[in-house]
């Protein structure tokens, strides 16, 4: 990549970068590069299947979470706390629905979906919390194989607290 493509592309990524950040806990941190790396969902270290899951519920799941990701990246403060409200309750739908690991993160994601809306007026906050979303929403999707179908985790090594997130398309 070119300098000018470089310096084009470069704030364009830190944006997207910002919306989930973290400490992986499935690979090691990628390399010195500040660009984010993506890979398929299905690259991601498989856990144990779940023992019950609704793969309905759970896609209309992390349909709500990409909608969140799209407003934290995007700095749309004012859909914000509107999408992390949603993402919260169709989490919520989607535990009840569910048993072990997904459960856990189904709760999980509903869980730090609320700190997300709680911490909706401050950027910072809320993308801290959207990395914990994020951390659940990884190893659901990594727990079973069919959701990991269409998915791709990016990872930035530049970023703090949890540095993955999912989304469908390949490209930032």
């Amino acid at each position: 990549m070119n300098d000018t493509a470089r310096t084009t592309f470069l704030p364009l990524v830190l944006l997207a970068v910002l919306a989930g950040c973290g400490e992986s806990e499935t690979t090691k941190a990628a390399s010195s590069s500040s660009a984010p790396k993506s890979k398929p969902a299905a690259t991601a270290a498989p856990s144990e299947p779940s023992a019950k899951l609704d793969r309905e519920a759970v896609g209309a799941t992390l349909k709500a979470y990409d909608v969140l990701r799209q407003n934290l990246a995007k700095e749309e403060l004012a859909e914000l706390a509107g999408a992390a409200s949603a993402l919260a309750g169709q989490a919520e739908k989607a535990a009840a629905a569910a048993s072990g690991e997904a459960k856990t993160h189904l709760e999980g994601m509903a869980k730090n979906a609320k700190a997300v809306e709680a911490a909706a007026k401050d950027v910072d906050g809320a993308r801290k919390a959207f990395g914990e979303v994020s951390r659940h929403a990884v190893a659901l999707v990594a727990s079973d194989e069919k959701l990991q179908e269409g998915r791709h985790v990016f990872e930035c090594p530049m970023a703090k607290g949890y540095r993955k997130w999912l989304q469908e398309d390949a490209e930032l």
